[in-house]
């Protein structure tokens, strides 16, 4: 699923296209989200609370 934003909320117009009733598609979120989706699919992916668990007790914070 694509993102739209309204064209005045754009801060980075690079890789936009612009809808019909004025909302912009962001191309570089898209291909984000897509690849995130593909790395769930394949189970590249770790718990964040258990990682950040992890990184505390190994450098005692």
């Amino acid at each position: 699923m694509s993102q739209m934003n309204p064209i005045r909320n754009l801060k980075d117009t690079n890789d936009i296209s612009v809808t019909k009733n004025g909302c912009v598609e962001n191309a570089k979120i898209l291909s984000a989200l897509e690849a995130a989706e593909k790395d769930i699919r394949n189970g590249k992916v770790c718990d964040a609370f258990e990682a950040l668990k992890e990184v505390r007790e190994k450098y005692g914070f």
